[in-house]
């Protein structure tokens, strides 16, 4: 069973490749797939790992925060049910994939990355942070371009990995405190219930409106007004620090 499940796992792998990354390298591609299997195959169910005393109390506690935020966000945000965040894996990392931004000099545009049939993106992702930088330094010797490589804690596959198991929780973030948990679990589900092909800005703009949205009335329902007002002065500095930054590239 074993080594028939691993043949159709490569089979899938291959045939995903070809379907959705025709137009684009099918080696990094099939890298992508590959890497997000064993991600898959690794994680663990967190029912079964909350069922060992030997587990990490502290890890466990934040877990149950993530399967009530989850729980939350369907009941409460209309949000999609799917077996994403039941499962949990340890990359060992930072981040659980590095994207690639590159624009023309002097240009505010976006190069984009298309792929068959998920649509064209704004960034270019890698699991290692190796190959990102080799790519990025490629693209400024060869295409002339202004890069940066951003670490991204969590991803979504828009729903089409539940039947593996859904996208796992991941050391990445777990330890979030609980505002951002918040905002980006319910980021990534928002993904999962609305998706535009080709329209990098509004996915990520609805995605952000839902989760400023969800957050409000997380802790409107937990009447947490420490948390909330905590929660409301990172975010008046996030949008200072993102104005300061706007006015010195005007400057």
């Amino acid at each position: 069973m074993r080594s028939l499940s691993r043949l159709l796992r490569n089979i899938l792998v291959i045939l995903v490749s070809g379907l959705l990354f025709s137009c684009a390298n099918i080696n990094q591609n099939y890298s992508l797939l590959t890497n997000h299997f064993s991600i898959l195959k690794k994680a663990k169910s967190i029912s079964d790992l909350k069922k060992n005393d030997s587990f990490n109390p502290d890890l466990k506690k934040r877990l149950e925060l993530i399967q009530e935020i989850k729980s939350f966000a369907v009941k409460n945000l209309s949000l999609r049910k799917t077996s994403s965040y039941s499962t949990y894996f340890d990359l060992g990392r930072e981040a659980v994939v590095w994207n690639v931004l590159s624009v023309k000099k002097n240009s505010l545009k976006l190069d984009n990355w298309c792929y068959f049939i998920a649509g064209c993106f704004s960034y270019k992702s890698f699991y290692e942070k190796e190959k990102a930088e080799i790519f990025s330094n490629s693209l400024v010797t060869t295409k002339n371009r202004e890069v940066a490589i951003i670490p991204i804690a969590a991803y979504s596959t828009l729903g089409w990995s539940d039947i593996f198991g859904g996208d796992p929780v991941l050391n990445t973030f777990i330890w979030n405190d609980e505002a951002s948990l918040v905002r980006l679990i319910i980021h990534e589900m928002s993904h999962q219930k609305v998706f535009v092909k080709n329209d990098t800005v509004f996915n990520e703009s609805l995605a952000t409106f839902i989760e400023e949205k969800g957050v409000k009335a997380w802790y409107e329902k937990s009447k947490d007004d420490d948390e909330f007002h905590d929660y409301l002065k990172k975010k008046a500095n996030r949008i200072k620090e993102t104005r300061f930054s706007k006015r010195l590239k005007t400057s």
